[in-house]
């Protein structure tokens, strides 16, 4: 990297306007309620203590307990975020429950990012005005939009954040005479601190190593002695990190299907990478959002859209290639985003993991304007149209973050609503009180125990969804009726047997149905007559901890016959709702 670090003067109040209008962009998303893990992270940080802080750093971030349907298999997600949750701790501290605290740290984070990507391009560039831009394209596109207005998207920023960090700090160790050994250890800390807040950290040595083949075929040899010791610093922090979770949690971890990878056979999980590919290309050319439950879906259903969407983005990747591969920031580009994005491919598609690689395309976008501008340097018509697309090409970005906020809006909003409609229906519950929701919605399938908890106040309280509505749009919905004094039967309709659709496999987690006995004990049920397997299955039985008539058992369902599918998100909010579910005796209301 070259450059000198930017000056205090016009190109910094533009910076500063840049960050101010971007903060105005992002205002609707601070009245964004909280939603699905927000919850999962608050409660566990609801109680701070040294001995909680000491405990934090040697455990995951996430157990099965994150799940609130009763048939999540035990087990823990392999995600170590310490300094994330520390966060969530402090925002807990300040603000307690109220979501704008949250989504305002979540904001801040996202302009401090934005700032670094200016930093890294100015040293990049080594002038401002394609610095600027860069930090223009990074801070609007829509791909950044869910890391935002979802508060456990945090993680992502905070990542962002402290590679952006390493990677200045790096370059200052490399190019700044004098106390190499102090910017030394600050470049490791930062690493070691990017690490403590997502695993996507882990591909920066690789990234580093391919932009120092740049500084070795002209720096000589001393630069290449410099860099081999900076970079075996990288690695060794990276193996330690690895050691450690090798450690603690036995290695890396690896998620079941749909949440990672499905490895069942070669041909699966080629299918699945090139499904997850596609959506992020989409997601970075086009703007199509990454939705695992519908876009990835469709796609793994039509390989053949699948093939020809992922050609469309190769074709306009290789035209961008084809304008600007001969500058070197393109190039640097290319390697961040292949590399900062390659991990999420081993998981669930989701928006908000390609927040990091997304300062790679804003280079790489900048780099062929600036190809193309030189290109028609002779042609002042050329260069006025240019810049005239680019502008328009922001204003089309912000309006589509202005869209994708009023979705986010509606789809917490709903799930908030939820747990509104609970609290309206059972004001004052007795101690020791369960709730149960049948036909969950899938916007309360993450957390629900630890919302009803947290917002009541009380740790007496349990909450379990016993099965999941396939989808947000209308259908008939689960039906329950009560076949003895304590025992529930639940009956689907047959167009969707339980745990085929893609909600239930979620959270199921790949288990075989042989962990239904007892992941139903975990819950404090008893399932009766457990299937040997999962196809075609349309009714579960399922023995209450309390006898039906209990005052402490409150049966709900998620009602969402009236959602209209082309009116899904007004829908979701004024006609969808929980009600109480009444005690009707089988002969009457079940099959």
């Amino acid at each position: 990297m070259v450059g000198d670090a930017p000056r205090f003067g016009g190109d910094s109040w533009r910076v500063a306007g840049l960050l101010l209008a971007v903060f105005a962009l992002h205002i609707p998303s601070l009245w964004c309620p909280l939603f699905l893990d927000d919850y999962v992270y608050l409660y566990d940080v609801r109680q701070v203590s040294w001995p909680w802080v000491g405990a934090l750093f040697t455990s995951p971030a996430l157990t099965h307990t994150a799940s609130s349907m009763w048939f999540a298999p035990a087990g823990v997600l392999p995600f170590y975020r310490p300094l994330g949750v520390l966060l969530f701790a402090f925002d807990h501290a300040v603000w307690g429950l109220a979501p704008f605290g949250y989504h305002l740290t979540n904001l801040l984070l996202h302009l401090l990012a934005t700032w670094l990507t200016y930093r890294l391009a100015r040293r990049l560039f080594n002038t401002d005005r394609p610095a600027l831009l860069t930090a223009a394209v990074f801070a609007v596109h829509p791909v950044h939009g869910e890391a935002l207005y979802w508060v456990s998207g945090r993680f992502d920023l905070l990542v962002c954040c402290m590679v952006l960090l390493t990677i200045l700090s790096y370059d200052r160790w490399m190019t700044t005479p004098g106390r190499r050994g102090l910017r030394g250890v600050i470049t490791v800390l930062l690493f070691l601190s990017a690490l403590a807040c997502k695993e996507t950290a882990l591909t920066l040595p690789g990234v580093m190593l391919l932009l120092e083949g740049t500084r070795w075929r002209t720096g000589g040899r001393p630069a290449r002695t410099r860099a081999v010791v900076r970079l075996t610093c990288l690695f060794a922090c990276a193996a330690a990190y690895l050691a450690g979770r090798m450690v603690l949690f036995g290695g890396l971890g690896s998620m079941p299907p749909p949440y990672g990878l499905d490895t069942s056979s070669l041909l699966v999980a080629v299918r699945q990478l090139t499904t997850n590919i596609t959506q992020y290309l989409l997601d970075f050319i086009f703007c199509v959002q990454i939705d695992a439950t519908a876009c990835g879906e469709r796609l793994l259903a039509h390989p053949g859209w699948t093939l020809g969407l992922l050609a469309l983005s190769l074709f306009v990747l290789g035209l961008t290639a084809r304008i600007a591969w001969r500058d070197p920031v393109f190039r640097i580009g290319v390697i961040w985003l292949a590399l900062f994005t390659a991990p999420s491919l081993m998981a669930m598609a989701g928006e908000r993991n390609g927040y990091l690689a997304g300062a790679g395309w804003a280079l790489m976008l900048v780099a062929v304007y600036r190809s193309l501008s030189d290109r028609w340097r002779a042609r002042p018509h050329m260069k006025r149209r240019l810049r005239a697309a680019s502008i328009t090409l922001l204003v089309f970005w912000s309006a589509i973050t202005l869209v994708e906020q009023g979705v986010a809006w509606c789809l917490t909003r709903a799930g908030e609503q939820s747990l509104r409609q609970i609290q309206a229906l059972a004001p004052a519950p007795p101690a020791g009180s369960h709730f149960y929701v049948v036909n969950m919605s899938p916007l309360n399938s993450v957390g629900f125990r630890q919302a009803i908890r947290l917002r009541y106040g009380r740790e007496d309280l349990e909450g379990w969804g016993l099965t999941i509505s396939p989808s947000l749009a209308g259908d008939a919905p689960d039906d329950v009726c009560v076949q003895d004094s304590n025992t529930l039967r639940i009956h689907r309709p047959a167009q969707a047997a339980f745990f085929e659709p893609f909600c239930d496999r979620f959270h199921r987690y790949g288990a075989p149905a042989s962990t239904l006995p007892a992941a139903a004990e975990r819950a404090g049920m008893t399932l009766m007559d457990p299937p040997a397997s999962y196809e075609d299955l349309h009714t579960l039985t399922l023995r209450m901890p309390l006898d039906v008539n209990d005052p402490r058992l409150h049966v709900f369902q998620w009602d969402n016959r009236d959602v209209r599918p082309a009116w899904l998100l007004p829908d979701l909010v004024v006609r969808a709702g929980m009600r109480r579910r009444p005690r009707v005796p089988c002969r009457e209301g079940c099959d």
